[in-house]
């Protein structure tokens, strides 16, 4: 039988998604470039929402322990992802969690001066 539910994601969206979970490392800047604006903005309504001290440089490290997050473990978090939801509203629900609980991001390594 044919599956007549209606895809969640933008036309674009599941071929990109297939290429980074094949390992294409353009692909995945393709993705980061698509999707970090959808982060930073979920970051600053949540900061202004959990009445977070979080400024613009704290907010960006978040994003990048947050893609960082997405590409770990060979891009598990992607694998797993509720395919009900449509892309921008997972990575809301991820970012959401993932920075208020902030001991669950990958810490940045920053190197000695």
């Amino acid at each position: 039988m044919t599956d007549l539910k209606p895809s969640n994601d933008a036309p674009s969206d599941q071929p990109l998604l297939d290429a980074c979970l094949d390992g294409n490392p353009l692909a995945w800047q393709q993705f980061v470039d698509r999707f970090l604006p959808l982060v930073l903005l979920t970051l600053q309504q949540l900061e202004e929402q959990a009445d977070r001290n979080w400024d613009v440089a704290e907010q960006h490290k978040k994003a990048i322990q947050i893609f960082g997050h997405l590409k770990s473990d060979e891009f598990q978090a992607l694998k797993q992802r509720d395919p009900n939801l449509s892309m921008e509203t997972w990575l809301i629900v991820v970012t959401r969690r993932l920075a208020l609980a902030d001991n669950t991001l990958p810490k940045l390594e920053t190197s000695a001066d």
